[in-house]
């Protein structure tokens, strides 16, 4: 259960933390949830994947992410996650555009999806807020 997590982090809005949609941070407290979440996704998958590190993603007001899948650039990518980390903001739904599936962010869900071409995806334009979350991959564990 991913309820709190969010809650846990414990500032997101220094302005030197962001790399644009990226946080990047050396807070012990940060890494050591990050390390959490990688830890027990990788439980449930024993050996068969290697996850990604998680890392912590940003989308404010008039930004979306656009259509793509997750292994369009990396073929050994074989699922992508993301936790919601918030919903104090307008739009930003994950779009499944051959599924013809909107989904509306809940703090603390985490979706799992194929990183397949059949499940391309966008997230929609924020509207106003932000919209956090953390995101993170299972790979093909190199034989």
């Amino acid at each position: 259960n991913f309820d709190n997590w969010g809650d846990q982090i414990p500032t997101i809005s220094p302005a030197d933390y962001w790399n644009d949609k990226r946080m990047n941070s050396n807070d012990p407290d940060l890494i050591f949830l990050l390390d959490s979440i990688q830890d027990k996704i990788s439980n449930y998958f024993l050996k068969k994947y290697k996850i990604t590190y998680p890392t912590i993603h940003r989308l404010y007001e008039k930004t979306n992410m656009d259509e793509h899948y997750d292994s369009e650039h990396d073929s050994s990518i074989k699922y992508g996650f993301i936790i919601y980390l918030n919903n104090d903001f307008d739009g930003g739904e994950l779009e499944y555009i051959n599924l013809n599936f909107k989904y509306t962010p809940v703090p603390g869900d985490l979706l799992m999806h194929p990183a397949d071409l059949y499940h391309m995806h966008k997230v929609n334009q924020i509207k106003n807020g932000t919209r956090y979350t953390i995101l993170f991959f299972a790979k093909e564990r190199q034989k």
